[in-house]
């Protein structure tokens, strides 16, 4: 199985469009405050159906809901790759978001149930972070061919006609799974979801360390992922300003230095996927790493707003790509801590929680982030970074909760 969950992130990550996705909807004449609405109608629809697929896989068997995951994602491509119309594309964005939506979080809890059917509990972090070490493997090739496609179809919105076949695949690879029975407790009414749902929100806000770290993860996640979407503009607009080239060359020689960028992030990504476990213990454990990693956010944030408004546009987006790598050491362990709280009965229903909580601050920031750059410049995306790393790295309750691990009662 474990081999059967490592194909499973290969193959979810071949996404050729993904590190030229802004460019493809810039390529159509959309503004960034456009861009930042697609992306927010995709966070909302995520964040409205994410618990309710959480709720229904843990009923009634994940590997179903994985498998309607990626039949979503078939009418998104092909919208994204063939139509230049606003609404058309909101549209392809609420597929694409109803196929995240009812993937991510089912698909970690089965990986978790997997655990412990094996009586292999205390390896969740080790493992995750080996599964998420083939997510980023997949990441780096598809970026490769996603290069390479651009630069042969003299397209980005041609690739996404390419982003179908991996799709294909891991429908016949999700369907290999072992089938998963679910809860024993039937649904059946409606009422019945409800009374599920409400023991699975009462299990989250009865418990406030898990209640904690998801509000660590949302300031970490949103502001990190947000800031990330508009590297590609950064660096191609950097390339452009770089020399007196002909357009063609510039498009080519900022396709390539995209391609290049990402595909290093993603080998980067790979080793700190692997060496999260360790390096998350020599910080002092996993709470103490929390405060650490959101201190050094906020330090990144802050570097990227001074080189993004001194001019300085390459050394800004290594800021914001740095910054994104964070995640490699932060979620493996974050998710071995929520799971360690909510235990097995509600295990895909408080990821979908997470998942609903980021969705939301999602759906409020890209538009405000596409806004703000639009108006002001991309120095803007460190400034809102700053605002929220720094709320966070500030509030001063990790080390707190730390201290009461050892023995003493966690204050506040």
């Amino acid at each position: 199985m474990l081999l059967r969950f490592s194909l499973y992130g290969f193959l979810k990550n071949q996404t050729y469009h993904d590190a030229f996705f802004v460019l493809a909807l810039r390529e159509k004449g959309l503004t960034f405050f456009q861009i930042g609405l697609l992306f927010g109608s995709r966070e909302i629809l995520s964040a409205i159906l994410g618990v309710p697929a959480g709720l229904f896989a843990d009923k009634n068997g994940k590997r179903n809901v994985l498998l309607l995951s990626f039949v979503a994602y078939i009418p998104a491509y092909l919208l994204l790759a063939s139509s230049r119309r606003f609404p058309v594309l909101c549209l392809a964005m609420i597929c694409m978001a109803c196929g995240e939506a009812f993937r991510s979080a089912p698909h970690k809890a089965l990986v978790f149930d997997w655990l412990r059917s094996q009586g292999r509990t205390g390896e969740r972090i080790h493992v995750y972070a080996g599964i998420r070490a083939w997510f980023k493997a997949g990441s780096a090739v598809s970026v490769l061919i996603g290069m390479t496609l651009a630069l042969l179809l003299k397209s980005y919105s041609s690739i996404f006609y390419f982003s179908l076949l991996p799709v294909l695949l891991s429908i016949v690879n999700c369907a290999a799974y072992p089938p998963d029975s679910g809860s024993n407790q039937e649904i059946g009414a409606p009422a019945g979801l409800g009374r599920f749902a409400l023991g699975g929100f009462r299990s989250i806000l009865g418990n406030r360390p898990l209640s904690k770290i998801l509000l660590d993860s949302v300031a970490f996640e949103s502001a990190s992922d947000g800031a990330f979407h508009f590297v590609q503009p950064i660096l191609a607009q950097a390339v452009a300003a770089s020399a007196c080239l002909a357009l063609a060359a510039s498009w080519r020689m900022s396709t390539a230095a995209i391609g290049t960028a990402y595909f290093c992030f993603h080998i980067a990504a790979i080793f700190l996927s692997r060496l999260s476990g360790p390096l998350n213990a020599r910080m002092g454990g996993e709470e103490r790493s929390v405060r650490r990693l959101l201190v050094f956010s906020f330090a990144l944030f802050s570097a990227s707003l001074a080189c993004l408004y001194c001019k300085q546009a390459v050394f800004g987006a290594v800021c914001l790509i740095a910054n994104a790598l964070l995640q490699n050491l932060w979620r493996p362990p974050l998710l071995g801590r929520i799971d360690h709280h909510c235990g097995a009965q509600f295990g895909a229903t408080v990821l979908s929680v997470e998942a609903f909580m980021k969705s939301a601050f999602g759906f409020i920031l890209s538009p405000l982030l596409g806004f703000t750059v639009d108006h002001a410049g991309f120095w803007s995306l460190g400034a809102f970074g700053m605002l929220i790393t720094g709320w966070r790295a500030c509030s001063g309750h990790h080390f707190r909760y730390a201290q009461g691990v050892g023995g003493r009662r966690p204050e506040g």
